[in-house]
C-alpha cells in the first residue's frame, strides 16, 4: 500500500535511538546531508529533570525540530519518539510554523534581518561555526549550521542578494558543494520576543501563588522582563504561550501509531507523571519557581486521550499472520560462545560458523552486518576458513536481498543487534 505517517513511541530514549538506527538500516536509508531527504527520525523529549535548572541540549532541541517539522511539512515520514516526549508539551504547531526559514539563493534577504531571526530562535552567535545552532556573521557572510544537515551551510551576501549558499568544512572553513536552498530550523522552542513584561507579570503571579522567596522572585521576573535566558527557562514554556501544543497535535491525518510494549507503557506513564509530581513537590520544597505540572505534561488520563481514535498498532511480539508472507527472523549472537569450547578447538569463530551453516542447511539466508567494509572484508576471509562461502554488498539492505543466490550476505551499517 501507499507508505503513510507513522510514529513509533518508545519507553526510553536509548531505546528510540537504536529502533530509529535500526528502521534506517532496514529502510536502506543512508546518512544524508540535507532533512529534507530523510524518512525516519528521532524526536527526544528535553531528558532533563523537570522543573530542575538545567536546559536540554542544543542537539536535543535541534532533533525536536527535525521531527516537528517532518510531521508538519512531509507526506509520510517515520518519526521515533519517547513516552516523555509525548507526554510533553510543547510550542503550537503555528508558532513552530513561523519559526522555520527558508532561504533560496537569489532571493532578497537583509543580512542583519536573518541574523537577528536566528538568533531569536535559539542560534548562537560565535567566531568559527562548529556545532549545529552555531552562527557566525562576518562582513557579508552568514555562517550557519542548521539542525538536520550533515554540514553548516555558507549564504554569501550582495547588498541584500543571497549571491550564493554552499556547504563548508567545519575543520577547515573551506567552502564545498554549492546548493540551492536551505532549511533553518529553530534551535528553541521559544523566540526571544516571547520574553518581556507581559510574560514577567504572568510569572510573578504564579512566583506570589507559590510564595517564593522575595529575593528569587524579583530576580527571576527581572531576567524574563529583559529577555534573559537562563538555564531551565524551558520550564517557563507554559507562560511564553496562550496554550501549549503536544506531539499528538503535529500528527498529520492518518498517521499510524506503533507502541512495542503497550502493556508496559501503561505503567511506564504512570511512573513518569509520579516522578513530574515528586519533582513539582521538591521545587516547591526548594523555593524554585515551577508551573503548575499539568501545564508542562500530561497526566496519565490525558496521556490515553491523545492516543484515543488514532490507528495505531500496540505490540507485545511480531507473529507470522499468513502463510506466504514474507518471514524474517533476527538472533541474537550475544549467547554465541567466541571461543574454543576445548582446548585445541577450531578457533574463535567456530560455534558461530557452525550456527550459520546450520540455518543455510534449513534453508534460511543469514545477513551479518559489518560497521565498516574493512570489518566486512575480515569477516568475510575469517568464515571462509570455516568453508563458509560468503558475498559482500555495498547495497542497502532492501536492495542487497532482492539479489539472486542463497550464499550468506554480508553487509555493511548500524544494526544494533541480530543476525
Amino acid at each position: 500500500g501507499r507508505p503513510r505517517p507513522v510514529v513509533a513511541v518508545l519507553a526510553t530514549g536509548t531505546e528510540a535511538e537504536a529502533f530509529a538506527a535500526d528502521l534506517r538500516f532496514f529502510l536502506g536509508e543512508r546518512e544524508a546531508r540535507g532533512p529534507l531527504t530523510r524518512r525516519v527520525h528521532h524526536l527526544p523529549g528535553w531528558e532533563v529533570p523537570p522543573f530542575e535548572p538545567l536546559s536540554p541540549a542544543r542537539e536535543i532541541l535541534a532533533a525536536r525540530a527535525e521531527g516537528f517539522y517532518h510531521l508538519v511539512q512531509t507526506s509520510d515520514p517515520v518519526v521515533v519518539t519517547t513516552l516523555e516526549a509525548w507526554a510533553q508539551r510543547c510550542l503550537p504547531r503555528a508558532a513552530f510554523a513561523d519559526a522555520i526559514t527558508y532561504v533560496v539563493a537569489g532571493e532578497e534577504l537583509a543580512l542583519e534581518t536573518l541574523a537577528a531571526r536566528l538568533v531569536e530562535w535559539g542560534y548562537h552567535r560565535v567566531p568559527l561555526v562548529q556545532d549545529p545552532g552555531d552562527l557566525a556573521v562576518r562582513g557579508g557572510i552568514v555562517d550557519v549550521f542548521p539542525p538536520g544537515y550533515g554540514r553548516p551551510v555558507r549564504l554569501e551576501f550582495l547588498g541584500d542578494e543571497v549571491e550564493s549558499l554552499r556547504e563548508f568544512d567545519p575543520s577547515s572553513q573551506r567552502s564545498l558543494d554549492r546548493i540551492e536552498d536551505v532549511l533553518l530550523l529553530p534551535v528553541r522552542e521559544f523566540g526571544l520576543s516571547r520574553l518581556g513584561p507581559d510574560t514577567a507579570r504572568a510569572i510573578d503571579t504564579r512566583a506570589a501563588e507559590i510564595g517564593l522567596a522575595r529575593q528569587e522572585r524579583r530576580d527571576l521576573v527581572e531576567a524574563v522582563r529583559e529577555r534573559l535566558v537562563l538555564p531551565g527557562i524551558e520550564s517557563l514554556l507554559p507562560y511564553f504561550y496562550d496554550e501549549l501544543a503536544t506531539l499528538a497535535d503535529y500528527l498529520p491525518k492518518g498517521t499510524l501509531v506503533w507502541m512495542p510494549a503497550a502493556g508496559e507503557m501503561e505503567t511506564a506513564v504512570e511512573l513518569l507523571w509520579a516522578q513530574v509530581c515528586e519533582h513539582a513537590a521538591a521545587a516547591m520544597r526548594d523555593g524554585r519557581f515551577h508551573p503548575p505540572p499539568e501545564r508542562l505534561y500530561l497526566n496519565p488520563k490525558a496521556w490515553r486521550a491523545a492516543l484515543e481514535g488514532r490507528p495505531r498498532v500496540e505490540v507485545e511480539a511480531l507473529d507470522v499472520l499468513a502463510e506466504g508472507s514474507v518471514h524474517v527472523q533476527t538472533y541474537s549472537t550475544d549467547l554465541l560462545a567466541l571461543r574454543p569450547t576445548t582446548p585445541g578447538g577450531e578457533g574463535p569463530l567456530a560455534a558461530v560458523a557452525a550456527r550459520l551453516t546450520a540455518w543455510m542447511r534449513e534453508g534460511t539466508r543469514p545477513i551479518l552486518v559489518a560497521s565498516s567494509e574493512n570489518q566486512r572484508d575480515r569477516l568475510r576471509v575469517l568464515l571462509s576458513a570455516h568453508d563458509i562461502e560468503a558475498v559482500s554488498s555495498s547495497a542497502a539492505f532492501p536492495q542487497a536481498i532482492t539479489a539472486p543466490g542463497r550464499k550468506l550476505l554480508l553487509l555493511t551499517g548500524e544494526l544494533t543487534h541480530g543476525v
